[in-house]
């Protein structure tokens, strides 16, 4: 085979230039593909540079660069014509395969191991991270917010029996809790102390006291107290169930 260079060119295209140069030794595409061990469908992609079918320019390069070597076509007329080529379909892509582009975009050798963690791979997880705290934040914020308050009633205890006609009602809870005992607003300090002086009739009284705070659910404090005659002897809560008095 007699070499092809660049001033014996017989074609004005690489596809031409290919089939020509084949033809001229009355070889098939089939019979090229077999002694290569080039794909066909790549043979006659080449042939007819329909580039759209070709696959990345690193298989283009290797594929062209043995047909031509088989057909005795100088690499430099292949990888020229080629580079035209590619600025006339793909401008942005001009000047991939020619020696002087390789000088003026060398390739540089990243490490794979400095590819696992990236800026933006820390700024995500950085991301991340704080969705999730701010997430716990409202969660715990919002139970807090919903949550009854806490209600410590002092006096009186549960069960509590007296011949009086009134008792005292004492405890503590929380700031900004509204509190009502038995239906009636009483104030806090600002300690959360209050006190307040029930009537209470003779038998069976109910002290009910309610605690709340904006949004929060109810805390409900029950207390009983039996109120009886000075007349008659002390009795207790059991009794009165029992039906003593």
């Amino acid at each position: 085979m007699t070499p092809v260079t660049t001033q014996d060119r017989t074609a004005t295209d690489i596809g031409t230039l290919l089939r020509t140069r084949r033809e001229e030794f009355g070889l098939s595409r089939e019979k090229v593909a077999q002694q290569t061990g080039l794909p066909l469908k790549y043979l006659v992609t080449l042939e007819e540079q329909d580039l759209h079918r070709l696959p990345n320019d690193v298989y283009t390069r290797i594929y062209l660069k043995t047909y031509a070597r088989f057909l005795g076509v100088d690499d430099a007329v292949v990888a020229g014509t080629l580079a035209r080529l590619r600025q006339v379909h793909h401008p942005e892509e001009s000047g991939d395969f020619g020696p002087e582009s390789r000088r003026k975009h060398p390739r540089t050798s990243v490490p794979t191991k400095h590819l696992l963690v990236t800026p933006k791979l820390i700024q995500r997880a950085l991301i991340l991270f704080a969705v999730c705290g701010l997430g716990v934040y409202l969660v715990s914020a919002v139970k807090d917010i919903v949550a009854p308050p806490e209600i410590s009633l002092y006096n009186p205890r549960d069960g509590y029996v007296t011949a009086d006609n009134s008792v005292m009602v004492e405890g503590k809870t929380e700031r900004e809790v509204v509190l009502h005992i038995n239906g009636k607003m009483v104030p806090t300090d600002e300690g959360g102390n209050f006190t307040d002086t029930l009537e209470l009739q003779t038998g069976l009284n109910v002290i009910k006291v309610v605690g709340t705070k904006k949004h929060s659910k109810e805390m409900v404090i029950t207390r009983r107290v039996i109120v009886r005659p000075s007349d008659r002897p002390t009795a207790s809560l059991k009794d009165v169930r029992e039906g003593g008095l």
